[in-house]
């Protein structure tokens, strides 16, 4: 075995990747580092990033190469399109797990050190959806009601809560999730009455129309600049098909939890609204968005649902998703503010917010 060969196969546990790869695509493996949840790789026939294909595997896959293909036709930007296996297909398992082949983006990531590189990435996602508009794959299935969803999680919550008072040990972590659990789900339920409220369907034809195409997974270590200074989007493992509101509640975010700074939040929206008008309604999907608990949803699943942390690490996750979850209140509590004043729109509030200012 190569030096090459070995060093993957310490990184990805495969022993025979190169023969896979030269099976799959007639590569001949040459070179290889890992770069951030990507394996960068030298070939013959020039650089490549080799990823695991994750869940979904080969239909996720597919939908972004049509996704890719789209937006290349509508010149509406360009993504890391993953390449096509000597039998046609876009994922192919190695002996350990799938992997999908993507082409290597050459650039450098974002910085965010500047407004300038909030307002470009703003401009970029919002040119990436007007590209996809219309847009549907062949095996095309909506995966997300956000409704149904959120009731699931009040539901596994509740039982999460049961099993906890009924565990015959009280540690520390059951301790950190007796004070959580009623945070999570006191949230989610007011997400959950708040889109009721503004009677806003996600699954509307007039908001399915604006785009149903989202990255899924917007932070700054899957936003590069190429080298023609455009903002790329990488790592498209969590695209979905869902309004686009849940991207750029997603992007918004990013950008709080980055500075801070509500005045920036503001300007990101105009930004995104010169470049395809949201509307009316697409912002009150946002705030749902912001008000349910993602991140601290998700830690509860994972460690008594999927029990895929250790009791140490899930202490310390528990308590990162407390604290993010803390530092969005000023956002909850000013963003129907910030719409008005923005774009002269009037979001329904939620009434204990404002008692809290």
């Amino acid at each position: 075995m190569s030096a090459v060969w070995e060093k993957v196969a310490r990184w990805t546990g495969e022993e025979r990747i190169g023969e896979l790869l030269m099976a799959h695509y007639g590569l001949r493996l040459e070179g290889a580092v890992p770069v951030g949840g990507v394996l960068k790789i030298d070939t013959n026939r020039g650089t490549f990033a080799l990823k695991r294909a994750g869940e979904g595997s080969e239909s996720h896959w597919r939908g972004v190469a049509e996704v890719g293909r789209h937006l290349l036709a509508a010149e509406a930007g360009r993504i890391p399109v993953p390449i096509r296996t000597r039998s046609g297909g876009f994922t192919f398992a190695g002996y350990v797990q799938s992997y999908v082949l993507l082409p290597w983006i050459l650039g450098k990531p974002v910085s965010y050190t500047r407004p300038k590189d909030f307002r470009d990435t703003s401009k970029g996602l919002a040119r990436l959806h007007a590209g996809t508009r219309g847009f549907r794959p062949s095996s095309f299935r909506l995966r997300v009601f956000w409704p149904r969803t959120w009731e699931k999680a009040i539901d596994r919550i509740g039982l999460y809560r049961v099993a906890v008072d009924w565990s015959s040990s009280a540690g520390e972590l059951d301790a950190a999730f007796r004070d959580a659990a009623p945070y999570a789900e006191g949230m989610a339920e007011n997400a959950l009455r708040y889109l009721h409220r503004s009677g806003v369907d996600p699954l509307a034809p007039e908001i399915a129309s604006r785009g149903l195409v989202c990255h899924g997974n917007l932070h700054g270590g899957n936003l590069l600049r190429d080298e023609r200074g455009a903002v790329r989007f990488i790592d498209w493992n969590r695209m979905a098909w869902d309004a686009r509101a849940r991207d750029v509640a997603q992007w918004l975010l990013y950008a709080y939890g980055r500075t801070g700074d509500l005045d920036l939040l503001a300007v990101l929206l105009t930004e995104y609204q010169r470049a395809d008008r949201l509307m009316e309604e697409e912002l009150s999907l946002i705030y749902a968005l912001f008000l349910y608990p993602h991140r601290l949803m998700r830690v509860l699943d994972r460690i008594y649902g999927e029990q895929s942390l250790s009791p140490d690490r899930a202490v310390f996750h528990l308590a990162q998703a407390v604290a993010v979850e803390e530092k969005k209140l000023p956002l909850l509590r000013r963003f129907p503010d910030l719409v008005e004043g923005t774009l002269g729109w009037k979001l329904p509030r939620v009434d204990w917010l404002e008692r809290r200012i």
